[in-house]
């Protein structure tokens, strides 16, 4: 009896199936096994287009990165919109996803960190180079508040954007532990605060938006 045709790899949907089963149950809970099932492929071919599990995950962090984590800093850190309406969506953004059931499980990338020490060192440095690419968005963002008058010029924006990456793995933890959408915006709100006061004509714009929307 003849075999089958060995399933024709199709690198992308497999990489995409990869970062899924990462996402969901971490570099400890996910076999190559458990992968070799879920995309069809077999374990010689995983191996042969992606390399040994290791390499395997920091591809799909690449990923994940690069599909849904740059984009979103992009606008963070370019957008014209006052800086604290960008941080605001932003940080509510992080809350959304946090909570979003069909999310495997959060963000990847802050439950990979959470695990961090348990990884091998050359993911401990890809997650750092990710955290640091989002330190220096939110420090542009600051740059640019504080060049457009929003903040005041002896801001530091380095530290502003420590805080401000350490509320999105605050956030993300606590909506993991099962805090309230509702807390957590209040939280988002209350982090806002140390850009000082909100503008009157801010608050006056967003209730005639809420009126006639």
């Amino acid at each position: 009896m003849a075999r089958g045709r060995p399933r024709k790899i199709k690198p992308e949907e497999a990489l995409e199936t990869s970062m899924r089963m990462f996402w969901d149950k971490g570099y400890d809970g996910t076999s190559m096994n458990d992968i070799a099932t879920a995309t069809g492929v077999a374990k010689p071919g995983l191996y042969a287009n992606f390399g040994d599990k290791d390499a395997l995950f920091e591809k799909a962090l690449t990923r994940y990165f690069d599909e849904l984590g740059a984009p979103a800093l992009n606008i963070l850190a370019n957008s014209s919109a006052p800086s604290r309406e960008v941080l605001r969506d932003y940080l509510n953004m992080i809350v959304d996803a946090a909570l979003d059931p069909s999310c495997p499980g959060g963000c990847f990338i802050v439950n990979s960190m959470v695990e961090c020490n348990a990884h091998p060192k050359a993911m401990q440095d890809q997650l750092l180079r990710i955290d640091q690419r989002r330190q220096q968005a939110f420090a542009t963002r600051m740059e640019r508040a504080v060049q457009n008058g929003e903040l005041p010029k002896n801001t530091d924006c380095r530290a502003m954007a420590v805080f401000f990456a350490s509320m999105i793995l605050s956030v993300a933890l606590q909506a993991r532990a099962g805090t309230k959408k509702e807390t957590l915006l209040q939280i988002v709100e209350t982090s806002l605060l140390v850009l000082g006061s909100e503008p009157v004509i801010s608050r006056t714009h967003k209730i005639d938006v809420l009126v006639t929307g």
